[in-house]
């Protein structure tokens, strides 16, 4: 993997419109966190903060990454919603390639978890459904043109000012080709439905799948895993949120909501409804839920998803590495922990 040291800066005049980085340079800051195809870093441009994608030299080696990325970026980048963020284009760097996007500050969901699992806690579900709603709605208008095939606790962020964002749009079809997606994905960190780890690409109900991941894990403190019994969340949340998660976690994508739009109408419990009732106010600080402990203390971190789990059992703890983009704000971003 490459490493950057901070200070370090990096040509970014060839983006398709530099004028919205605001400098022909960048420089680096701290590292983020690590991610399947490489590492998310902070950057300053003549006073305004970027977040950096450092793709991982190997992933950029591979036949076609870079043609389907540029292909996919572009592609994502039709789409406009106040909850995805935009990629501002890739450009060279050393041996690999650097995607570039807006930072308004915030944390990803992972580190929200983190911090609320250090206190023996977990996402009260309001607050879960709020976050899933916004989600959800960003999803949406980017599956007009493409599934997003990438959404983890690391690819959703509560920015500044509470606003939450879907990141890395566009690297989701590309991702199956990097080096340690298997890992990611063995250590609980990427959801990954099963028909995708049997090699079917990105879609719909696999992204309505990653989502329902996510808030099962903000809910319970713990990744989705093969047995999965959601029987336990009754005490966590109530009966439609429930039952709308063991429908998008069902290891037969046809028996999952067939849009992001089903999926919100069944964890508001109006599946039947002809209105969308959804009107999400932007995140705030709301009380948590106890977490979900077993036997032997907090939960830790454990292997995830197989072909064919059925969720109707137990389920697999979480930890904390961590942490991708939000918005087009320029405000500096908030003090953020880094995960090496």
């Amino acid at each position: 993997m490459l490493e950057i040291a901070p200070g370090t800066e990096i040509d970014v005049s060839a983006l398709p419109h530099p004028e919205r980085v605001g400098a022909g340079r960048v420089r680096v800051g701290r590292a983020l966190a690590s991610a399947p195809h490489g590492r998310w870093l902070l950057a300053d441009a003549a006073g305004r903060p970027l977040l950096l994608t450092v793709l991982d030299p190997r992933f950029v080696s591979t036949p076609g990454v870079v043609a389907d990325l540029e292909a996919d970026l572009a592609r994502a980048s039709t789409v406009e919603h106040r909850n995805l963020l935009p990629c501002l284009g890739m450009v060279p760097f050393e041996q690999t390639r650097v995607l570039v996007w807006p930072d308004p500050g915030g944390r990803s969901l992972r580190e929200h978890l983190a911090r609320l699992l250090g206190r023996g806690r977990t996402m009260d579900v309001e607050r879960v459904g709020t976050i899933a709603a916004h989600a959800s709605r960003a999803l949406g208008a980017l599956h007009r043109v493409m599934p997003h095939g990438f959404v983890s606790l690391d690819t959703i962020y509560v920015g500044r000012g509470g606003r939450v964002y879907v990141c890395e749009a566009g690297v989701g079809r590309c991702l199956g080709r990097a080096p340690e997606v298997e890992r990611f994905r063995l250590a609980g960190l990427l959801p990954v439905p099963p028909e995708r780890s049997a090699g079917a690409p990105p879609d719909v109900r696999g992204d309505v799948y990653a989502l329902a991941a996510c808030c099962y894990e903000l809910l319970a403190g713990q990744a989705v895993a093969p047995g999965l019994d959601l029987r336990p969340l009754a005490r966590l949340a109530p009966p439609a949120v429930v039952d709308a998660l063991a429908r998008a976690l069902s290891p037969d994508p046809e028996r999952r909501p067939s849009s992001m739009q089903a999926f919100r109408r069944a964890l508001r419990g109006t599946a039947g409804s002809t209105g969308d009732p959804d009107a999400p106010a932007p995140v705030a600080a709301a009380p948590a839920a106890p977490a979900a402990a077993g036997p032997g203390g907090p939960p830790s971190l454990r292997a995830t998803m197989a072909a064919g789990a059925t969720p109707t059992a137990g389920a697999a703890p979480p930890d904390a590495p961590s942490a991708p983009p939000a918005a087009p704000d320029p405000a500096r971003p908030a003090e953020r922990r880094g995960h090496p």
